[in-house]
């Protein structure tokens, strides 16, 4: 390789070419022929010897290029007989968002005249924890390795970070004053310009506990940095451990005694079982007695949990819809709770029926079109979306869709944290911090065409829209995992359009045809009430009902 030219160099080449494209993003591909390449570098450098080799031999170097061979083309009396394939997502300073002003302004900071160094402070992400931590600062552009070094006063840390700093490196320890989770972003100033790296303490331990009812807010050093999410997560976790109850308003008890609290021991009758009965499944609705307004209640497995709202003396809402929809709790079966890790844990159990009574509406195997094709789903890796770099989250959210879409964000959000918290145990995330990274994922790609992102739902935010990769169309499936209001409006219209209303049924009668096709059973309320209007924005049923899986 000549020992002049740098990778960086072809690089900012391929950026000054992004630069002049209105639609470039990052995760188109650019190629150009290596005569033409080498043209360009020597109208940049008069005064170097370069050739078509030393350009080659550069490429092959470079983590943004590839190399090809081609049918030979002369340009400027030179034989090329190879491209170079740039793939903008790998060049230096370059994100998943980039787009044409980005590559102008990459472009005119990488090009100079002598040596300019860019700063870069690693890791990225960096966790803090009993013993101290370093970030280095290096340089990734041209000259030296060590050009960069951090300069002027000193850094300013949070109060919950001790540190100190020499030339390139700043080692971080926690400030033993504070017990807790805290997250932020910490800027670096060096001879180049700034930088920047997440910090994350996580140094809790849960202080001797004196009182009964104890404070979730009193077991930590509360900060502006604090990851609410996780610390809340852990205090939790901690006490279910230890017997005490969750109770409204953050606080947790153990009801005065050294042992945790059996539901027997209330002074008043607490309801732990139903035979579900048609009106429980219709309303969406348990009538109970004396529980908490919050309660969770644990899958038999323990794998799964639901929060199901207790007011008006019943069990209801949308935690325990998903309940009865996912667990398929049918008419006549057994819904008991025992005591499980200071909440409940459930199990359904079959029973007898009682006297069949007359179908609502007609059978549905004569009326119903051929299944619906199988909910397909995403199995594989995904990135962690703190310790990985942007374009690897966006990768993974293409390959969920590539099985699932097009997908809710919320189901699409919902399948990556399961198989993030399956393939990830030891390094765990918050809700709150998965959403925020995903929204930037999602809206870079979004924005860039990658995805396509459409408000079915008319819900004017990012994590309600339906996404699809391009030229993906509608794919009319069984339910899967989803609940109505995770399947994709389009799919619902689509499926409503093509089942026929049976002869005398009402809408919500032809919408419990529809949501059978589904693989609902039995049909809530609220799912009638979600496909009702539907019904009255869909065209009638084509004439032969369409029974090609979509792929």
């Amino acid at each position: 390789m000549d020992a002049g030219l740098k990778p960086l160099e072809l690089e900012v080449v391929f950026l000054e070419h992004l630069a002049r494209k209105a639609d470039a993003h990052a995760f188109m591909q650019l190629q150009l022929r290596d005569a033409e390449l080498l043209s360009e570098l020597k109208f940049r450098f008069p005064r170097r010897t370069l050739t078509l080799e030393s350009v080659r031999e550069t490429a092959g170097v470079c983590r943004a290029l590839q190399l090809k061979a081609a049918a030979p083309e002369v340009i400027d009396g030179l034989v090329s007989r190879h491209i170079v394939i740039c793939s903008p997502k790998h060049l230096t300073g370059v994100t998943a968002g980039a787009k044409q002003e980005t590559f102008r302004q990459l472009a005119t900071r990488l090009k100079t005249h002598g040596e300019e160094p860019i700063a870069q402070l690693v890791p990225r992400e960096l966790n803090v924890s009993a013993e101290p931590a370093t970030l280095t600062v290096r340089n990734v552009g041209l000259g030296p390795r060590d050009a960069v070094r951090i300069v002027g006063p000193a850094v300013a840390l949070p109060a919950w970070l001790l540190g100190s700093v020499d030339d390139t490196t700043l080692t971080l320890q926690a400030n033993p004053a504070f017990n807790g989770i805290y997250r932020r972003s910490l800027t670096v100033q060096t001879n180049a310009g700034e930088v920047s790296s997440t910090v994350t303490l996580a140094s809790w331990k849960c202080p001797p506990l004196t009182q009964d009812p104890v404070s979730l807010r009193s077991l930590a050093t509360w900060h502006a940095d604090m990851d609410e999410d996780d610390m809340t997560a852990r205090i939790t976790t901690h006490l279910e451990r230890l017997g005490y109850w969750s109770l409204p308003g953050g606080f947790f008890s153990r009801g005065g005694t050294s042992a945790p609290r059996t539901p027997s021991a209330s002074r008043h009758h607490v309801t732990l079982s139903w035979r579900i009965e048609r009106e429980h499944l219709h309303q969406g609705r348990l009538p109970a007695e004396g529980h908490l307004p919050l309660v969770r209640l644990y899958s038999p497995d323990g794998s799964e949990r639901y929060d199901v709202q207790f007011r008006d003396g019943a069990f209801q809402g949308e935690g325990l819809e998903q309940l009865l929809v996912s667990w398929d709790v049918k008419l006549g079966s057994q819904l008991s709770l025992q005591p499980y890790r200071g909440h409940y844990q459930f199990e359904v159990t079959s029973g007898a029926r009682g006297p069949a009574t007359a179908r609502s509406v007609p059978d549905p195997a004569t009326t119903l079109p051929p299944a619906l094709a199988d909910y397909d789903t995403y199995s594989g890796p995904v990135a962690h979306p703190v310790l990985a770099e942007p374009g690897k989250v966006l990768h993974s959210l293409i390959e969920i869709l590539k099985v699932e879409g097009p997908a809710v964000g919320h189901q699409l959000y919902r399948r990556y944290g399961d198989l993030l918290a399956a393939q990830n145990p030891a390094a765990p995330i918050s809700r709150m911090t998965l959403k925020q990274v995903l929204n930037r994922a999602i809206y870079r790609a979004s924005s860039s065409g990658v995805v396509v992102a459409e408000d079915e739902f008319a819900t004017g935010g990012q994590i309600g829209q339906v996404y699809r990769l391009p030229g993906q169309g509608v794919r009319a499936r069984n339910k899967g995992d989803r609940t109505v209001s995770l399947i994709p409006r389009s799919e619902l219209q689509a499926v409503a359009a093509e089942t026929p209303k049976p002869p005398g049924a009402t809408p919500k009668q032809h919408a419990e045809v529809i949501l059978r096709r589904f693989g609902f059973s039995p049909a809530l309320k609220s799912e009638h009430d979600a496909l009702l209007p539907l019904l009255k924005e869909a065209p009638g049923p084509a004439s032969t009902p369409s029974t090609s899986r979509a792929r």
